[in-house]
């Protein structure tokens, strides 16, 4: 059970920075590769989702797991 609550703890974290990424990428995307003039801007800012993408969910899915870890080994102890 209480791999259950981590599993299911890391898969929504990397959803709500998933989530996160893709409400704040146009923004990230204007401040990086700046305005798309051209067929370059475009491929960089694919790029950027490419590659940000799974990053932010691995990073979202750590966290989650780790925290709900922590809370769980927090409980157990007490």
């Amino acid at each position: 059970m209480k791999a259950l609550k981590i599993s299911i703890s890391a898969f929504i974290g990397g959803m709500l920075f998933l989530l996160a990424f893709i409400a704040c990428f146009p923004r990230l995307a204007l401040l990086i590769n700046g305005p798309v003039l051209s067929n370059d801007e475009m491929n960089q800012n694919t790029a950027l989702f490419v590659i940000g993408a799974p990053l932010t969910v691995i990073t979202g899915a750590l966290i989650g797991g780790v925290y709900m870890r922590h809370r769980l080994n927090k409980k157990h102890h007490t």
